[in-house]
């Protein structure tokens, strides 16, 4: 994974919501605040936000393919905590990185989905039970 330049992807502002562009291609996407933005071995875009709410703050994790069409989301929160997102690490198919205070977690991409309920590590999945999941948060 290598980090996004803004000529293959642009993430707006514009009236409290962040829109994503390329090109012709264009998609609304949760948060308030782009954070980082990565582009994975498969050339999806994976995207962090914020909600910019200081006492119980929102980390919005999207997953977008070549056409901006979402792939996966995973939303990471824990009630009256105050998050504060920061990079670690990242390889080829993860990134490590804080947003809890004391907790460090990583993030899996599997290049072929899977069906499983949420780890319940703070995080909770835009996806149905049934459907299948690319993005994977483990506590480390």
């Amino acid at each position: 994974m290598r980090p996004c330049s803004s000529e293959k992807l642009t993430i707006k502002t514009e009236d409290d919501k962040l829109t994503c562009c390329k090109g012709n291609y264009q998609i609304d996407i949760e948060g308030k605040i782009p954070e980082n933005s990565f582009i994975t071995e498969n050339s999806n875009f994976l995207i962090f936000t914020t909600e910019n709410c200081p006492c119980e703050e929102t980390l919005h994790i999207t997953l977008l393919n070549k056409n901006l069409q979402i792939i996966d989301q995973i939303d990471i929160y824990k009630p009256y905590t105050p998050g504060v997102f920061e990079i670690i690490s990242n390889n080829c198919n993860s990134v490590t990185f804080s947003f809890f205070p004391e907790v460090v977690l990583k993030l899996r991409i599997k290049t072929n989905g899977k069906r499983f309920m949420n780890s319940g590590l703070y995080s909770e999945s835009k996806k149905r039970l049934w459907q299948k999941r690319y993005l994977i948060i483990e506590k480390t």
